[in-house]
């Protein structure tokens, strides 16, 4: 929430959330009901980008937001690699398996570093 502030920017105007996704059971139920309070009824759609380069270290988190960039030049939501279906609580996030067109050229990346930090930022991919 305060990242959106700091950016002076609304949920709908995200064209989708890049979350830290650890794929671990506690830390992604935790970010994921994390999202669903923020989006409050938005169906704003969720990426997922480890699973493409799995987890690189201190070099994740950059790396996702890079390639979150690029993906929003090319006018597309990255799907999740490798995912199928969600718990019966997260059933109604948007969760692509597949690539999608972007609306918008904004997006929130959410990052969780060794020992609690943790940290969120807008970006916006420009030509």
């Amino acid at each position: 929430e305060e990242a959106l502030v700091d950016a002076r920017c609304q949920v709908g105007q995200l064209a989708f959330i890049s979350p830290h996704g650890s794929a671990t059971q506690k830390g992604d139920r935790s970010e994921l009901n994390s999202i669903k309070a923020l989006l409050q009824g938005h169906t704003l759609p969720i990426c997922g980008l480890k699973p493409y380069t799995g987890h690189m270290a201190a070099a994740s988190d950059i790396a996702e937001t890079i390639m979150a960039i690029a993906a929003l030049r090319q006018g597309l939501v990255p799907a999740t690699l490798n995912y199928t279906t969600a718990e019966r609580l997260f059933a109604n996030l948007n969760i692509p398996v597949v690539h999608t067109p972007a609306k918008g050229k904004t997006f929130l990346s959410v990052s969780y570093g060794i020992g609690g930090q943790s940290s969120a930022v807008v970006v916006e991919a420009v030509q």
